[in-house]
């Protein structure tokens, strides 16, 4: 029944492969309570991992973003961009009893899952656009953000600013979209 009413919410072509996962109410109510306590929904979303490598570019001894990283999350970025916020919203309303109870699954009997979507949109809204190089400390397997401003960020913020600046601003336009309907 959710894959149906969820069909006709995106005209974008992979949205199709979205909707193939199995526990798609389940799978929501566990991203989004990652996301609203600043925790990594990556565990849940290895269907959206990018196969493509992250790239540095190194310069006068310094590490930074390789632009071209950001276009790993483009097909991402455009698929939610793509999402109908109207039908998404009446169906978020329509399968309300089924998300609570998914979200009380994961172990919260008292909070409101509307409270929580909230907060995740919040976090995510919070995210800085950052239009310039962000310039990386090498770590010993991977890299940190040399801007300590950037690195205090969650991690669920993070994923988000690796996306880059376009990808960031197409996600966060939709998450004001939906946010202004719930």
């Amino acid at each position: 029944m959710i894959r149906e009413l969820l069909a006709n919410s995106s005209p974008h072509p992979g949205f199709a492969k979205w909707l193939k996962n199995k526990d798609l109410i389940r799978i929501s109510a566990a991203v989004i309570n990652n996301i609203a306590n600043g925790e990594s929904p990556a565990a849940h979303l290895d269907f959206l991992l990018p196969a493509e490598e992250f790239k540095i570019i190194r310069k006068n001894d310094k590490i930074y973003v390789d632009p071209r990283s950001y276009k790993r999350y483009n097909r991402a970025a455009a698929i939610f961009s793509s999402l109908d916020s109207a039908v998404i919203m009446s169906l978020y309303r329509q399968a309300k009893p089924l998300i609570e109870e998914a979200f009380k699954d994961l172990g919260f009997p008292r909070e409101e899952f509307d409270d929580t979507l909230r907060r995740a949109i919040t976090i995510l809204l919070q995210v800085p656009v950052i239009e310039k190089k962000i310039e990386l400390e090498e770590k010993v397997t991977t890299y940190a953000l040399k801007d300590p401003a950037l690195e205090k960020l969650t991690p669920a913020q993070k994923h988000l600013l690796r996306m880059g600046p376009g990808n960031t601003k197409k996600i966060q336009a939709k998450l004001k979209e939906i946010s202004d309907q719930l």
